[in-house]
């Protein structure tokens, strides 16, 4: 009998702070021949699910506390001429990041695991993933601009690695004080961005 995974676990968006931000996500097991487990298909359910109602563009499993090399991407709420189409929705199982761009370019990026905080982070402008996409097809893929950046983000996050690292030591110094708030459960005043 197969389980009912929508009605058994509750998720929520993991804040800074918590220890499974900082780790490397698991491999997912596709050894079924392609067919997601339940489990697998509501983890992506719920990626989706929490990325638009926290009004994100992309959210990686372990930020719903799921240790797997899992991520989604979704261009839904993004206002026209953002630079991804609206309709623009992947699911990454199991990435890799086979290339990146000598050309990179400089976008000011949050994250839904550090709410209130912004900067402007530089990253490769494309980059070339593999991955497994929610219908078990294996998928070798360019993305360019924002596509690329999204991902690159969600990527670091499969790695154990937060958008703040880019920064400079002086500019996460800075931070420091709501960045333990964060951590500590207070809730964030509003965005503050490091140039």
């Amino acid at each position: 009998m197969e389980e009912n995974y929508n009605s058994k676990i509750h998720r929520s968006i993991v804040l800074y702070g918590a220890k499974i931000l900082r780790e490397q996500a698991q491999e997912v097991d596709l050894s079924g021949e392609g067919v997601l487990s339940p489990q697998i298909k509501n983890i992506i359910d719920s990626l989706f699910h929490l990325s638009n109602a926290a009004e994100g563009i992309g959210l990686a499993a372990p930020q719903i506390g799921e240790s797997l090399r899992i991520f989604i991407v979704s261009a839904a709420l993004l206002p026209e001429g953002e630079g991804m189409a609206k309709d623009f929705r992947r699911v990454c199982i199991n990435p890799q990041l086979i290339w990146q761009s000598k050309e990179l370019s400089t976008y000011e990026e949050g994250c839904l695991s550090i709410p209130g905080i912004r900067a402007p982070i530089t990253r490769p402008k494309q980059v070339e993933l593999s991955y497994v996409d929610e219908h078990g097809k294996s998928i070798k893929e360019t993305f360019d601009d924002l596509p690329a950046r999204v991902v690159q983000h969600e990527y670091d996050h499969l790695e154990g690695k937060l958008f703040i690292d880019y920064l400079s030591p002086l500019k996460r110094r800075l931070l420091k004080k709501k960045l333990n708030q964060i951590r500590d459960g207070i809730e964030p005043q509003k965005p503050e961005t490091q140039n």
